[in-house]
């Protein structure tokens, strides 16, 4: 089983900026979301694969389950 460091839980809201950084020597790449105030996401490659599997999927469920709530966003 992979480890997990984690220290909270953290929402990102419209407007955050979200950058990215790669760390050779870590052998990961840092996600910034950065607002009022700012948290860092540390993957490895492996875990960052996942993510990119599964994140477009993720992004499918929710607006059909915005649309099937029949929600509109402002801007979209």
């Amino acid at each position: 089983m992979g480890r997990v460091a984690v220290g909270g839980w953290v929402k990102a809201y419209d407007g955050a900026r979200v950058v990215h950084a790669v760390d050779v020597e870590d052998e990961a790449v840092e996600f910034s979301f950065q607002g009022d105030n700012t948290f860092q996401l540390v993957l490895t490659e492996r875990v960052l694969e996942e993510c990119a599997a599964l994140f477009p999927q993720a992004l499918i469920d929710y607006r059909a389950a915005v649309a099937e709530r029949g929600v509109t966003r402002s801007g979209a």
